[in-house]
């Protein structure tokens, strides 16, 4: 609903210890320069604490084994390149990056942004393959790779790459020679 713009039919969504509800309030507001307002809400919320959910009947696993397996899944994802530094922060930092640019995917490929950045830039495509690259993580350029040679053209340019379809990106051809040949 958020991505669309659009309001669910439901105005209300209970949650329970077996089911996390999540939520998202929206106002519209049009304020001239210099002009002020106020507004508020309520929202009537109960804790539920990671133990209690994982607890809950029907679930097989415990909150500790549940982040145990959470943390050794990331610990794969980010095992391929390591490295070592004096100052541990600028390891944590890159590690921390990788991440990002894992989790900020959507059906494959990769994102330069979140979920309101809907485009698919071959710009940024081949920005982020090449820290994918460099990081050890090629099997995730492909599936950009595979979508970039789609979009390309007869004339060998490149289709406009935006969700609205009217921006072209005269830059294209030598960003994918660039990713296809780092690849």
């Amino acid at each position: 609903y958020i991505r669309h713009g659009k309001l669910p039919p439901d105005t209300s969504a209970p949650g329970s210890r077996t089911h996390l509800t999540s939520a998202a309030v929206r106002y519209d507001i049009d304020l001239r320069p210099d002009e002020r307002g106020e507004f508020s809400f309520r929202s009537p919320l109960a804790a539920v604490k990671p133990e209690a959910f994982l607890s809950a009947p029907g679930r097989q696993t415990s909150y500790a084994d549940a982040r145990a397996r959470f943390v050794e899944s990331w610990s794969r994802e980010l095992e391929r390149v390591r490295i070592s530094l004096p100052d541990r922060r600028y390891s944590d930092a890159f590690d921390a990056s990788l991440a990002y640019l894992i989790m900020l995917r959507r059906d494959g490929l990769p994102r330069p942004g979140p979920s309101k950045y809907e485009a698919f830039w071959i710009r940024d495509f081949a920005y982020i393959a090449d820290a994918l690259y460099f990081a050890g993580r090629c099997d995730l350029i492909r599936p950009g790779l595979s979508q970039v040679c789609k979009m390309q053209l007869a004339n060998g340019g490149f289709a406009p790459t935006t969700v609205s379809g009217t921006d072209d990106e005269l830059d294209a051809p030598g960003e994918v020679i660039y990713a296809l040949t780092q690849h």
